[in-house]
């Protein structure tokens, strides 16, 4: 599982979950990775100036992995990581900015959580990780892109998780790739509701 984000010029770093292979775990199968990967892409690109995130493997300099997590370091991290899992659940449950309640105790949603991770299912950080696409709205505004009224096609590719391979390279999530057109992605914005960052609130 990756994380990524629409606006190429302000990505500064790609962070991977990988398996036993060292490959990146896709979304829903977070149970099978054993280490994470974190590649630091101003880094890459100054290294590589054709680097794609989306695609490679960054060069040494740029990137650090941990697919074999020796103790104590493991625990550490588990601690660190769930104390953080922990207040993201507690900040958006009662924060009214994320439609939560002042009032309310977030103990039980940190329960749910983790259960949930007992039973191998993550859910995402819950407004803390990577992006989690509108299937419906990407698939409609690469209907509307490509001048089509049906986004069904396009919808079924998105929901089976289909890859395009990019010759060259590797493959890539279909939904990344529709993604990386921006004229979709202006499509998707109006669609979901984001707003553009400009440059002057950076």
């Amino acid at each position: 599982m990756s994380d990524t984000t629409t606006n190429e010029t302000s990505r500064k770093a790609r962070r991977d979950w990988i398996d036993a292979k060292g490959n990146p775990v896709e979304s829903g199968d977070e149970k099978d990775a054993v280490g994470f990967r974190y590649t630091h892409i101003p880094t890459a690109r100054r290294i590589e100036a054709d680097f794609d995130p989306d695609t490679d493997i960054g060069p040494s300099e740029a990137v650090f992995e941990l697919s074999n997590i020796p103790e104590p370091t493991k625990t550490m991290l588990a601690i660190f990581g769930g104390l953080t899992l922990a207040g993201n659940i507690v900040s958006t449950a009662t924060n009214p900015k994320s439609k939560g309640d002042p009032l309310a105790n977030p103990i039980p949603d940190i329960v749910a959580r983790f259960e949930e991770m007992g039973n191998g299912v993550w859910s995402g950080e819950r407004g803390a990780g990577g992006p989690r696409y509108n299937f419906d709205a990407l698939s409609k505004a690469i209907a509307a892109v490509k001048g089509e009224n049906d986004p069904n096609p396009y919808l079924a590719k998105l929901e089976a998780k289909e890859k395009v391979t990019i010759k060259g390279k590797g493959s890539i999530l279909y939904a990344a790739y529709a993604m990386k057109n921006t004229e979709v992605q202006k499509h998707y914005a109006r669609l979901t509701g984001a707003e553009e960052v400009k440059a002057t609130d950076l």
